[in-house]
C-alpha cells in the first residue's frame, strides 16, 4: 500500500476540515483515497477524473463492496479531486 505524503495528507485534511466532514468521515476518506490511489498505480489508470472514479468503482463493486462504501468512496475521490482543482496554479502546475 501506497503512503500519502505529509504534505498531500495535511492538505486533504485540511480540504476535508473546509467541508465540514466529521472526523469518522475524515478517516474513510483518508482510507478510500488511499487505496484509489494505489489502484491506479497497481493498474496504471489514466484517463479523465471521470473515467478514472468510474474504474474504480467498477473494481470496488467487483470486490462485493456494498453500495455504501462505494458511495463513500466516491465522495471521498470527488473531494480529492476538488481539492486538486483548487490547488492548481494558473499554469496547470500543481501546488
Amino acid at each position: 500500500m501506497i503512503r500519502l505524503p505529509d504534505s498531500l495528507a495535511d492538505k486533504y485534511i485540511t480540504h476535508l476540515n473546509e467541508h465540514h466532514v466529521s472526523i469518522r468521515g475524515k478517516s474513510d476518506c483518508k482510507k478510500w483515497l488511499l487505496y484509489f490511489l494505489d489502484f491506479c498505480s497497481k493498474y496504471d489508470v489514466a484517463g479523465t477524473e471521470q473515467e478514472r472514479l468510474r474504474m474504480f468503482l467498477a473494481k470496488l463493486s467487483e470486490k462485493k463492496q456494498p453500495p455504501q462504501e462505494c458511495r463513500k468512496a466516491a465522495r471521498a475521490i470527488s473531494l480529492f479531486f476538488d481539492m486538486e482543482r483548487c490547488g492548481k496554479r494558473p499554469d496547470g502546475t500543481g501546488y
